[in-house]
């Protein structure tokens, strides 16, 4: 269901694309999914359109703070607790 709300709220952006809240709400259901790039880019579409959208203003502040105080991630680091054994694994 939270697919199908995407592709309403895309589907309301091409029609009102200056609708501040139809991208707040893409922006909750990319939150939803696991997407917070995605889910910048909406909150920050909803400000452009509106400035004063309280709600964007939070979430984009929250997803923020949150990309911050995550980790780097470092895809040639083994997984915490996994043995190293080079080439002898494969």
């Amino acid at each position: 269901e939270l697919v199908e709300a995407q592709a309403a709220y895309e589907a309301g952006l091409k029609a009102n694309p200056k609708d501040a809240d139809l991208s707040y709400n893409l922006g909750l259901v990319h939150e939803r999914l696991g997407r917070r790039d995605e889910a910048v880019t909406a909150y920050r579409a909803a400000l452009k359109q509106d400035g004063k959208h309280a709600d964007a203003w939070n979430n984009l502040g929250v997803l923020l703070e949150k990309r911050r105080k995550s980790p780097p991630i470092d895809s040639t680091a083994p997984p915490k607790g996994a043995k190293d054994e080079g080439l002898l694994a494969l």
